[in-house]
């Protein structure tokens, strides 16, 4: 388990092999590329899907809108990561010295309070 305390599958010699997963891997090959392992997850939406974590076959397949925002969320990823990359500070402003003058502090008129004699 993670530190959250959330399952997640690795590799038998696991902090050594940084090769680790949070769907249930299971020994059935891809059909599409030949990857010796699947992985299984269960959802409430879509039920029981099985993925390959090499290419991008999924059973059951995506639909066309699926595929369409999966598309539009790796274009945006990217665009983040390419404008945080050339985006540059702002160039500081070459600014003269100036003083001013500081205006002429108020004075407080001081409370005195006089001893009376008695």
């Amino acid at each position: 388990t993670s530190r959250r305390g959330k399952v997640f599958y690795a590799c038998n010699q696991f902090p050594k092999c940084k090769n680790a997963m949070w769907d249930m891997p299971v020994a059935k090959p891809c059909p599409a590329c030949d990857c010796p392992f699947t992985t299984e997850k269960e959802t409430k939406r879509q039920g029981l899907l099985r993925k390959c974590p090499a290419c991008e076959w999924q059973d059951p397949p995506l639909t066309e809108k699926e595929k369409e925002k999966k598309e539009a969320a790796k274009k945006a990823a990217a665009e983040k990561a390419q404008t945080k990359k050339t985006a540059k500070k702002p160039a500081k402003k070459a600014t003269t010295k100036t003083t001013r003058k500081k205006a002429p502090a108020k004075k407080v008129a001081k409370k005195t309070t006089k001893k009376v004699a008695e």
